[in-house]
């Protein structure tokens, strides 16, 4: 009868520390590369944000208490970035009484593009993305998703 208790007690332990890590993880990303033309692309970063959610955004202001969304790429190799990320939709913004500041935000899905000219024929690309996520009752701490992204191309040749 103990051991049937103690194995109840840890199946029971162990679904509640599952259902936790489920609950902490409400923003989701997924990243690919779309080829725009012979040597112009981009990266498509795409956030699912689990619903009740909100993820801050970039244009969010960084000193006013949550963890802006950060998009930096680490390693570029045989490719140069071309302008800014861009959102497929504005953020929704709002004052906030929590942090005492108007905060932008979005909730249930957003891709953002990054947009790049290819250098080399072959190509590879690191993406880390750091973002912070609340809901009515708390935040989470600033998670980071990382991708390694690769690609062809047909570069022009350089004018002599």
């Amino acid at each position: 009868m103990r051991r049937l208790a103690l194995t109840l007690s840890l199946f029971v332990a162990f679904m509640c520390s599952v259902a936790m890590a489920q609950i902490m993880t409400p923003v989701k990303w997924s990243a690919k590369v779309d080829m725009t033309g012979d040597d112009e692309g981009q990266v498509v970063l795409t956030a699912s944000i689990s619903s009740g959610w909100h993820m801050y955004s970039l244009d969010c202001d960084p000193d006013a208490g949550p963890q802006v969304l950060e998009i930096t790429y680490p390693k570029l190799d045989g490719v140069e970035l071309q302008g800014k990320p861009t959102p497929n939709k504005p953020s929704h913004k709002q004052y906030d009484e929590m942090f005492g500041a108007d905060l932008a935000w979005w909730t249930q899905e957003v891709t953002i593009t990054q947009k790049f000219k290819a250098t080399k024929p072959t190509f590879n690309i690191d993406v880390m993305v750091v973002c912070s996520a609340c809901n009515d009752e708390n935040c989470i701490p600033p998670s980071r998703s990382t991708f390694n992204l690769s690609g062809t191309a047909k570069p022009k040749a350089a004018a002599p």
